[in-house]
């Protein structure tokens, strides 16, 4: 496919042609600056969202793009959950494939346990999460 980069170019229009104008976007600067600082930004229709973090001394720039691909997926699925998180557990599974952003990013195989994929993405599944954002909208405050 390379000897034929008139053809790449054409794949390559049809794709960014057939991105919704509505959809979120997410870019990273694709490199490692002098204090191992990588940022990335999510653009929302009408927003954009720019983070900087520093990257740990292993870790790949490709880690900072599965952060953001989970910020903005995680943006999503929180918002409401401690209000649907008393819901039937069935219905609660239905949400499962969305939060598959770690096997994508990490190139996993489809057979992969999910529980090392999560370890791996440093991201809990979605009933912990749920279960520990009910106890932080529900804690006590504390006082001071």
């Amino acid at each position: 496919m390379s000897d034929h980069p008139e053809l790449l170019k054409q794949l390559a229009l049809e794709v960014i042609d057939g991105i919704p104008l509505d959809a979120a976007k997410i870019y990273t600067d694709g490199n490692k600056g002098e204090t191992n600082t990588t940022g990335f930004g999510i653009e929302l229709p009408g927003r954009i969202i720019k983070f900087q973090r520093r990257n740990s001394d292993h870790a790949s720039v490709f880690r900072m793009e599965l952060i953001a691909i989970i910020a903005l997926i995680r943006s999503k699925l929180d918002y409401g959950s401690v209000v649907y998180s008393s819901a039937c557990k069935s219905l609660l599974k239905i949400l499962d494939p969305v939060h598959q952003a770690p096997r994508l990013c990490l190139g996993a195989f489809r057979t992969s346990p999910v529980e090392s994929l999560y370890a791996e993405a440093y991201e809990p599944p979605l009933d912990l999460r749920r279960k520990y954002l009910f106890e932080l909208c529900y804690e006590d405050p504390v006082d001071i």
